[in-house]
């Protein structure tokens, strides 16, 4: 979201054109092509400002999205609330939060995700956290907790991996990294060949 918008600000003129400008996004992930998501994280423009409070903020999100929902519905576009860790922003931390908003709107365009990075405010084993809101994670976002790409540390991608197969995921994967040496294209061998390895004992686990 370009600077000078911001979705849960007090200041309605703003909001309203923040929307507006949301409304144009999920056009654009429409005409990219068929069954697109748009993956809301945007710690910074969701946040409480200007002396709202965080509650005001989740409020002023979830009425956003709920008016932009049957559009997003109508273009074949789901919306994803992606909870962010608390460094980022106020507003949906874990996905427990992320999934009251999206059964309070009630709309099969929006959805929730999730991504190892934030999952700092989770009080509950990861696997856990899955298995619990399974039926509301979309998409996922893999990384180390500290943003490098997998392989990198020490995150157990493989009870990840074993989760989400034994929930029967059948949604996108996606590396995402916020450090990016040695290379792009260096990332992305040495993550496909990690998370290859780790989905072959997977399925062989299976057998």
């Amino acid at each position: 979201i370009p600077p000078g918008l911001h979705l849960t600000t007090p200041d309605e003129a703003v909001r309203r054109t923040s929307w507006d400008y949301f409304r144009k996004l999920i056009d654009l992930a429409a005409d990219l092509g068929d069954n697109a998501v748009m993956v809301l994280g945007s710690g910074k423009q969701r946040a409480s400002v200007n002396g709202s409070t965080a509650a005001d903020a989740k409020r002023r999100l979830t009425d956003g999205l709920a008016t932009m929902a049957p559009h997003a519905q109508t273009r074949g576009v789901r919306i994803l609330i992606e909870p962010l860790s608390p460094q980022f922003t106020d507003v949906v931390n874990t996905l427990g939060e992320a999934v009251a908003v999206v059964k309070s709107i009630g709309s099969p365009a929006v959805s929730s995700m999730f991504d190892t990075h934030n999952t700092v405010a989770e009080t509950e084993p990861h696997d856990q956290v899955i298995r619990q809101y399974a039926s509301s994670i979309q998409h996922v976002h893999l990384n180390e907790l500290d943003g490098r790409h997998p392989g990198t540390g020490k995150y157990d991608f493989e009870l990840i991996l074993k989760t989400l197969s034994a929930v029967r995921f059948n949604g996108w994967i996606s590396v995402e990294v916020f450090q990016f040496k040695p290379s792009g294209q260096a990332i992305a061998e040495e993550s496909m060949a990690l998370l290859q390895n780790i989905q072959r004992k997977v399925e062989g686990s299976r057998q």
